[in-house]
């Protein structure tokens, strides 16, 4: 099977410093004396199913290359986005954002969750 269409794979750039220092991780001792590149490895052959977060609306056509690649199940959490709050608007906030048209703000958060 080949990657969909956009599939990163090809589009990820390391520095020669990056890809050193990931390929000295191969053999970095990860507790138990088990190699970290091992207890990944072993994890995924192991394991009946694979789970992290995403959601399918998203990630659908790289979650099933990822699927057959490996030949497990993918698990999707669903993207996680907390309930809005049901508390009133505190009045210096209120009485600011009153100050603009209706629909001219756009509020732009970033972060993580």
């Amino acid at each position: 099977m080949q990657p969909p269409p956009g599939y990163p794979v090809s589009s990820i750039k390391l520095h020669l410093h990056e890809a050193k220092f990931l390929a000295s991780k191969r053999n970095w001792e990860f507790g138990s004396g088990v190699l970290f590149y091992d207890r990944f490895e072993y994890g995924l052959m192991l394991s009946d199913a694979i789970g992290f977060k995403g959601c399918r609306e998203i990630e659908g056509p790289y979650v099933d290359y990822l699927a057959e690649k490996l030949g497990k199940s993918v698990l999707l959490s669903g993207p996680i986005i907390p309930e809005p709050p049901n508390t009133v608007l505190e009045e210096n906030w209120s009485a600011w954002l009153g100050g603009f048209k209706d629909g001219s703000v756009i509020f732009c958060a970033l972060g993580s969750e």
